[in-house]
């Protein structure tokens, strides 16, 4: 990898923790790439105190403001906006890059009180991610006078139209264990995210089940990997559509990878997303993608006739489409061939070397 860096700097990521989540793999994987670069030094601002869930160069300096997070919201706040001032002026970071609603909010007035440039980020569905009257009232004050906003997809900076200087930049997509990826398929359709109302999967279950309804030639099983409050509910359709036989939930798994490498079709059946990264995730493998075209990032991300994007929420129309991925081949080849092509705008190197270029702009000639 080669990337092009204006002079030696110094940069902070501010976040609330490295727990396991999207923000926080975005983190650790630009934090890492960054510390490849003999010119980079890198650290992380963390407020609450949580061991990373992802892996970090010993090359990254990780601070830990250990916020306990005992008081009333704005004491909380106060005290975060506090500590995570007086860590920047230790570190003395050329520049500052934050992630997430309520962070964003408090390390905008950290870095007026410190006087360096900052870009934030927003990793989440912007109507959803923001349920506190205090974090929205915060945003839609605080975050005009930031140096740069970026936002995961076109959509999302549609949102934060009052918000002048935006940029998109997509999440990068993590190492899959590619070679994993050319194995032999077998027949069923692969599922991942929790359990939970908002990723639809009693949706994809009943589309699944009118599909094999509709063909009974089709020997096709569905599988969802992931775990969550809605298992029990999706366990009882499954019974009441007697599909325990073509149906599974295995629950969550730390060998997701195996999943992406034999299944022949990816189905998201979301209500809404942020970025949906497993969808990524399955584009990078080469599988064919099925997605309701849900607010934010699947039109985005299977742009180009990469995938098969179906009316939000219609189960009928993702039905009838399953149903015909299932039975020709040939369309799952040529969607296959298009996810791999698709999948590039989403490699590491590529999101890294747009980060390098925005904080290049920023930091050698101020707002743009």
């Amino acid at each position: 990898m080669i990337y092009k860096v204006v002079y030696s700097m110094n940069v902070c990521f501010v976040i609330s923790s490295l727990r396991q989540g999207g923000a926080e793999r975005v983190v650790s994987l630009i934090a890492n790439e960054l510390t490849q670069i003999n010119n980079f030094s890198v650290n992380i601002i963390t407020v609450n105190k949580a061991m990373p869930a992802y892996a970090l160069s010993s090359s990254v300096t990780l601070h830990d403001l250990q916020v306990r997070n005992n008081k009333t919201l704005p004491l909380n706040s106060i005290e975060r906006v506090f500590k995570t001032t007086k860590k920047i002026r230790e570190i003395k970071p050329d520049i500052i890059i934050s992630f997430m609603t309520a962070t964003n909010c408090e390390t905008i007035i950290a870095s007026k009180i410190v006087r360096k440039p900052l870009i934030i980020s927003e990793r989440s569905n912007p109507y959803f991610s923001c349920v506190n009257i205090f974090w929205k009232a915060w945003r839609r004050i605080g975050y005009p006078f930031v140096d740069r906003l970026v936002c995961q997809t076109q959509g999302s900076k549609d949102f934060y139209s009052w918000v002048k200087r935006t940029t998109v930049i997509f999440n990068p997509v993590r190492n899959i264990k590619t070679q994993l990826c050319t194995n032999k398929k077998e027949p069923f359709i692969l599922a991942v995210g929790s359990l939970k109302p908002e990723k639809g999967f009693d949706l994809l279950i009943k589309a699944f089940a009118l599909a094999v309804t509709n063909n009974k030639t089709l020997n096709w099983k569905l599988i969802i990997v992931g775990e969550g409050s809605e298992r029990s509910n999706l366990e009882k359709l499954i019974v009441d559509l007697r599909l325990e036989s073509k149906v599974a939930l295995p629950g969550a798994s730390k060998n997701v990878d195996d999943y992406y490498s034999t299944a022949s079709i990816f189905a998201l059946s979301s209500k809404y997303e942020g970025m949906p990264n497993v969808l990524v995730e399955a584009l990078s493998c080469g599988l064919p993608c099925i997605s309701f075209d849900c607010d934010y990032g699947p039109s985005e991300v299977l742009a180009n006739e990469s995938g098969v994007l179906i009316e939000n929420g219609n189960v009928y129309a993702f039905s009838s489409k399953l149903e015909e991925l299932m039975a020709e081949p040939q369309i799952r080849r040529l969607l296959s061939q298009r996810a791999k092509k698709r999948a590039k705008a989403f490699h590491l190197t590529s999101i890294t070397h747009q980060w390098i270029h925005l904080i290049n702009e920023i930091v050698k000639y101020g707002k743009k």
